[in-house]
């Protein structure tokens, strides 16, 4: 027996203390269970009361807006005279009376039908018309008004007289009690965020109070309930309240929170808006919640002791910590050191060589991925081995080296000048290109190198790398030849603009600073409009002027802003085919551009057939346009992303055919219902014949594979006889017409093409 203890004693009294842990662990999960129910009762309350107080609020500032419209129209009582009772409102639009931010117009009714200031019938905004009749002061639900920010009309009923009504159209903030913004309302400052919704749940307003969440432009159902609410109770309870317009909250869980979503609705009379609200249960509730989090930090002290016993018992400690060196400090198949560790070393060899002069230097393979696809890992492996022990015998005392990842090398080096940096870094390069082991000659390794020549031996390494990063981000790819880009050369001028654009995008999409503009396109054949190239420009409300997509669009590619942006276009197209129908007008088919960013996200397809499915577009009425320079980079995975949207009821096309990756494996390749030619095919060449010979015979290949053709860059009359005799199907450019704003665009359509 004694053996048996000597022997076994020590595990024993391992199983005793589990034991004993785990059932103090029951006992205190049942005292909580009870617990967290009537604190969590408790919290919903407040939530909801916190919410409560900002529906007040609001209700408080539309109430004054609505009265100071009564009261205008007050004044049109008994006006028998329908062009003085107009002159009256004509005044009135640019008076004190109603002057200031918001306030955007105002129109009258007479003998049913809606007038603007110049007395001219106003058809366009369906919503606005339907008021003709009413008899209370009311809000409209909200709309695009004039092409400019979302709007709200509030109607005013003209008790006797010629007009029998008025409407004012003011900035949808009017809805947005100013209390609201100030985060030392304790109201407001409780929530996680607050959002202003029109009925149909499209977000007009936010006040964000942590980073928590990111919600998108999408309505709230679609949106935040199907990205964060997975209780599918608490998602059904969240969009049947905004389905019926009715106030009502629910629970859920997200990480290891717990959060409520309350909602509350202004009423009808306030154009069916409403408050969405979330909170974390932890910040309503207060001290109770503290104390719910200390037994569970009870239990997960238990648990973290069990753990801790067993590691003991099981592990031995410098065995551990010498693998989880070996993990975060050696490259196990290069045999160097990682990016961890060359930020670990840095910091020492800057500390130990005061004297010197030091620069960070990247030495990145371009396009390591595709060369580990087209040559094998084995090959791609052996030109990283090839490459660090280049490193190796030509660093010096004093300097250091790591393997970061896709193909890229980190190094720290001693230099006294550029021009010595530069014949080190060549050096390495042409040996680099001496590897022997890629079976295709025409093959060149081309590299990256990028440099910082550290400032201060006080900044943080992570941060000498970020510039690297920056550095290696605003330089064109490498033609084979060597250089080397300094970020002091290469980050002026651009960083600058390029950081005030990422400082402003996101709220330029909340404030709808993106517009929608629409370029026809005419189809040859039918002598009619074909439909329409929807393109995006951002409107500067500092400058007042449209900023070149050349200046921001790069910048959102490249830092993934693109996706949202994208989805916030295609959203808005589809909301404006939707009210076109609705208002009975003519719609046209559209072409909606996707980059390459939004393609590659998982729920790109089903998010694009959910928002199509939502506004009940036909099938096949949209086209989604690809750049010919993403179908080059992966023909895989394009002609499965192609399959999958002719499935959701989408169209494919292919832009930019002929920008220089053009290739014949594209046609081969790819599934798409049209082809845009690039206006290079209509630039002049060495002579007409053969540049009529390449235009021809590219039309020909294309209209035999039974696809569309679109010509793009048609700018002259000269252009468009040439492609009507050669039997190309549409054009697109400004010999038929340049890019509108959407409302220019249903002008347009209604005076050429009404049917």
């Amino acid at each position: 027996m004694r053996e048996f203890f000597q022997k076994h004693g020590s595990t024993l009294i391992f199983i005793v203390v589990m034991l004993v842990c785990l059932g103090f662990f029951v006992q205190v999960l049942a005292l909580q269970n009870g617990f967290s129910s009537s604190v969590n009762a408790q919290a919903v309350e407040r939530a909801e009361y916190h919410t409560d107080r900002q529906s007040m609020s609001v209700k408080r500032q539309t109430d004054a807006v609505k009265t100071k419209v009564a009261l205008f129209a007050q004044t049109l009582d008994g006006i028998a005279d329908a062009r003085t009772a107009a002159d009256k409102v004509r005044v009135a639009r640019t008076s004190d009376y109603f002057a200031g931010e918001m306030f955007a117009d105002i129109m009258y009714y007479a003998d049913g039908k809606l007038y603007d200031y110049n007395d001219e019938q106003v058809t366009v905004y369906p919503g606005l018309a339907e008021l003709a009749d009413a008899e209370t002061t009311m809000l409209t639900g909200a709309f695009q008004f004039d092409n400019r920010l979302m709007s709200v009309g509030v109607y005013a009923p003209v008790s006797e007289g010629a007009l029998s009504g008025i409407v004012a159209v003011y900035d949808v903030n009017v809805l947005w009690a100013s209390d609201l913004s100030q985060k030392d309302n304790t109201s407001v400052s409780a929530s996680e965020f607050v959002l202003l919704c029109r009925s149909d749940g499209q977000i007009l307003r936010r006040m964000t109070n942590t980073d928590t969440f990111d919600v998108g432009p999408e309505p709230v159902q679609s949106g935040f309930l199907s990205a964060y609410v997975i209780d599918e109770t608490a998602y059904k309870s969240l969009t049947k309240c905004i389905a019926n317009g009715t106030d009502g909250s629910a629970m859920f869980t997200y990480g290891t929170e717990s959060y409520v979503a309350v909602v509350r609705f202004f009423g009808k009379e306030n154009g069916n808006a409403f408050l969405f609200d979330v909170y974390k249960l932890s910040t309503v509730y207060g001290s109770g919640f503290e104390m719910s989090t200390q037994i569970s930090g009870a239990l997960v002290g238990l648990s973290l002791l069990i753990v801790g016993f067993g590691c003991v018992f099981v592990l031995d400690r410098r065995k551990t910590n010498k693998i989880i060196y070996n993990i975060e400090m050696i490259n196990e198949e290069l045999e160097c050191a990682t990016a961890t560790k060359f930020r670990k070393d840095v910091p020492e060899l800057l500390r130990r060589h005061k004297n010197s002069k030091f620069v960070l230097v990247s030495l990145r393979i371009n396009n390591y991925g595709y060369l580990e696809g087209r040559f094998g890992d084995e090959k791609a492996h052996n030109l990283l081995k090839h490459e660090r022990n280049i490193l190796q015998t030509s660093l010096r005392p004093g300097e250091t080296y790591g393997y970061s990842s896709e193909g890229e090398f980190l190094v720290l080096l001693n230099y006294r000048n550029r021009k010595e940096l530069g014949i080190r870094l060549g050096k390495i390069y042409r040996v680099v290109n001496e590897f022997d082991e890629l079976p295709d000659d025409d093959f060149t390794i081309t590299m990256i190198f990028c440099a910082y020549e550290v400032e201060s031996r006080e900044e943080k390494v992570q941060a000498m790398l970020d510039k690297l990063k920056l550095t290696e981000s605003s330089v064109t790819m490498p033609n084979g030849t060597f250089a080397v880009h300094y970020y002091a050369d290469v980050i002026g001028e651009s960083y600058s603009r390029r950081a005030e654009i990422e400082s402003r995008m996101e709220s330029a999409l909340e404030n709808s600073e993106f517009h929608l503009f629409y370029q026809p396109k005419y189809n040859l054949k039918r002598g009619d409009m074909d439909g329409s190239e929807i393109l995006v420009r951002w409107y500067d409300s500092k400058k007042g002027t449209y900023r070149q997509p050349a200046e921001f669009l790069p910048v959102f590619e490249e830092n993934g802003f693109i996706d949202r942006l994208d989805r916030f276009v295609f959203f808005r197209a589809c909301e404006n085919i939707a009210e076109t129908v609705a208002g009975h007008g003519q719609a046209y088919p559209v072409s909606v551009n996707v980059s390459r960013v939004t393609a590659i996200q998982p729920d790109f397809t089903d998010y694009y057939k959910r928002i199509r499915t939502k506004f009940n577009i036909p099938e096949n009425f949209i086209t989604l346009e690809f750049t010919e320079s993403f179908a080059y980079e992966d023909y895989d995975y394009l002609a499965r992303i192609i399959a999958e949207l002719h499935k959701a009821g989408f169209l494919c096309s292919l832009d930019d055919f002929g920008t220089g990756y053009s290739s014949y494996n594209v046609l081969k390749t790819l599934e798409m219902d049209e082809i845009k030619l690039d206006k290079f095919f209509l630039g002049k060449g060495t002579s007409f014949e053969r540049d009529q010979l390449l235009l021809s015979s590219t039309i020909d290949v294309i209209k035999k594979m039974g696809v569309k053709v679109t010509q793009e860059g048609v700018e002259t009359k000269e252009d468009y006889d040439r492609l009507k005799a050669l039997g190309c199907d549409v054009i697109q450019g400004f010999y038929f017409s340049r890019p509108m704003k959407y409302v220019d665009y249903r002008k347009f359509v209604k005076e050429n093409f009404a049917k």
